[in-house]
């Protein structure tokens, strides 16, 4: 089973050029100590809630075994940022490559991890396909818009769903049906305990603690989470 650490920070980070893709955090890639390459969400043009929303999104997506590219956090005076490892040569989502995609069995794991996290901004700009040597795998970014990272709201998030993105309603119901569940039923298995280590991380990005009733929700939606991705599936129809 995977486990719940927290994420990387990183040391030194230097921005490189704004990515050209339009985006609302104004996001730019930029360069760690290493030499590695970084896309960079500064809190303060992104907002708190979507950092948080991100690292929460991050830790249930690798549970779930969604492709999501590594992470880390840089903390500078003045906030956060959120890093996310550049994917090189990808595209964004086009249903006509469906059947071409290696992984696809990660649009039902997806589904379930937007479910969990109550994400209500999926699109074709925040779920890529990589291609390398003329092979096809998918990428997933972006969780910037979960409701349980927002501190003002996730009280009101009880276990709602979001409305199917437009990406969910193109597949066939049999594609995605038994991934979907089989992520769904690997969300049960996150404990309260991990359920509190991730919303430690979360806020610990933002040198803050997690308020009160955050990891129990997350871990109760966890627990939910068969009945909610059925539920979510049968809106989809």
């Amino acid at each position: 089973m995977p486990t719940i650490s927290p994420l990387p920070r990183l040391t030194g980070l230097s921005d490189v050029t704004q990515v050209a893709v339009e985006n609302r955090s104004r996001a730019t890639y930029a360069r760690g100590a290493d030499g590695r390459r970084w896309v960079r969400k500064r809190s303060t043009m992104s907002g708190a809630d979507a950092l948080v929303a991100e690292v929460i999104g991050w830790h249930v997506g690798r549970w779930l075994g969604v492709p999501i590219p590594d992470a880390a956090i840089f903390a500078e005076p003045g906030g956060s940022s959120w890093c996310s490892a550049v994917v090189p040569d990808v595209m964004h989502w086009d249903v006509a490559h469906l059947m071409d995609i290696e992984n696809v069995d990660a649009l039902g794991a997806l589904m379930a991890l937007d479910v969990v996290t109550m994400e209500v901004d999926r699109h074709a700009g925040n779920l890529l396909i990589g291609v390398e040597s003329g092979r096809m795998a998918l990428w997933v970014i972006d969780q910037g818009a979960g409701r349980l990272g927002e501190r003002s709201w996730f009280g009101q998030v009880g276990m709602a769903t979001p409305a199917p993105s437009p990406i969910f309603r193109q597949l066939p119901a049999d594609l995605v049906l038994e991934p979907s569940l089989a992520a769904a039923a690997l969300a049960t298995q996150i404990t309260i305990d991990e359920a509190r280590s991730i919303a430690a991380d979360a806020y610990g990005a933002l040198n803050q603690r997690p308020p009160a009733g955050l990891a129990e929700l997350l871990h109760r939606r966890c627990a939910a989470a068969p009945a909610m991705v059925m539920k979510f599936l049968s809106e989809i129809g």
